[in-house]
């Protein structure tokens, strides 16, 4: 599913509906060229409240020369 940056700000809530709905991924656009896009969170994660902390581990940026914290440290601080 496709709508323009406009279409979405005057109607969000419609499409955040059928996005919850549907499991559709919406692309967003600005003058017809795509910009970003939505999507459904999966059911397994929304129960679960997954939390920031556990999605950056998922899937770390790679930085030369840095080592992240373990899982247990950033908790105890």
């Amino acid at each position: 599913m496709t709508v323009e940056s406009t279409e979405l700000e005057n109607h969000l809530g419609k499409y955040l509906r059928q996005i919850r709905s549907t499991g559709e991924t919406l692309t967003v656009c600005e003058h017809s060229e795509p910009v970003a896009t939505l999507s459904p969170i999966a059911a397994k994660q929304a129960k679960n409240g997954s939390n920031l902390i556990d999605q950056l581990l998922a899937s770390p940026v790679k930085v030369p020369g840095f080592k992240p914290l373990a899982r247990d440290e950033i908790y105890e601080r």
